[in-house]
């Protein structure tokens, strides 16, 4: 895995250019590992194993990382970026599924996942009386 030393983006994988077809039909890409020799300045990359812990765990908590560095500038470890914010916005997020999950069970839905935004389809919402033959909106 490549890891870009200004903006801690990742390269982990690059499309090779060719596609295989799957037992469905569906052409789906073909990728190899990346390398430094893909990119357009391997100087601004560190390369890492794929499958090690700080591999996983830049995959895990990118974009909220800071860098650590030995003395001859390889990447040895990543610092988490505010934790406190990580653990504000993970509260909010279990805030918004127990909302979605509420919100389902009102409208009648067994998951939260399977709730249509409201107004998505206004003829739906209309009473019976707009949706007679020759009943005009105001």
């Amino acid at each position: 895995m490549l890891v870009h030393k200004a903006t801690m983006g990742i390269l982990d994988r690059i499309w090779t250019g060719q596609h295989t077809r799957g037992p469905d039909g569906i052409l789906n890409p073909v990728e190899r590992p990346a390398v430094p020799s893909d990119v357009d300045n391997p100087e601004d990359w560190w390369e890492i194993p794929s499958r090690s812990s700080l591999a996983r765990r830049i995959r895990l908590y990118y974009p909220f990382l800071r860098p650590v560095v030995d003395e001859e500038g390889n990447l040895v470890d990543v610092v988490l970026l505010c934790p406190e914010e990580r653990q504000e916005a993970s509260e909010r997020a279990r805030e918004t599924k127990a909302a979605r999950t509420q919100e389902a069970a009102r409208r009648g839905y067994r998951k939260a996942g399977k709730v249509r935004p409201l107004g998505l389809m206004p003829f739906l919402s209309c009473t019976p009386s707009c949706n007679k033959p020759g009943a005009t909106k105001e």
